[in-house]
């Protein structure tokens, strides 16, 4: 774990208490973002389902079906979607790929040679791609 504090122009992914937080030290400017204010997104849902569940023995399909939703529902919801990647980069060569990627760490292995985490731009439109089917599918609607 490491403790970071930026200095000039940065971007990094951050929760809501953590923006708030740091706009009483930083200028901040947000790109994009979700914020809500519900304490409880899901509450219906869940209670819908568990209800559900509760209503059926647990031999009855119905019982099983509303167990994988309601498991379901904490397994994709909950997850941090991974748009990093790693890779050795020669030290010449990490200015040019740094123009190109946004780069978040970098670790010097020897005085030619670098550990870089970067921002995969491929996997974030993978993700954005996958967020977005799931959220405008009827069936969820």
């Amino acid at each position: 774990m490491r403790t970071v504090s930026p200095n000039g122009s940065f971007q990094m992914n951050i929760h809501k208490p953590e923006y708030y937080n740091a706009l009483k030290d930083y200028n901040m400017n947000l790109k994009k973002g979700l914020f809500t204010d519900a304490d409880y997104l899901f509450n219906n849902y869940v209670n819908d389902l568990y209800n559900l569940r509760k209503s059926y023995n647990k031999d009855d399909p119905l019982n099983l079906t509303a167990k994988l939703l309601l498991n379901s529902l904490y397994g994709r919801f909950a997850m941090k979607p991974i748009t990093e990647s790693k890779k050795f980069i020669e030290f010449d060569q990490f200015n040019k790929f740094a123009e190109n990627n946004v780069i978040s760490d970098y670790i010097e292995i020897d005085n030619d040679l670098l550990f870089v985490t970067f921002e995969d731009t491929k996997l974030l439109e993978r993700e954005q791609k996958l967020c977005y089917e799931i959220w405008s599918c009827d069936s969820l609607c």
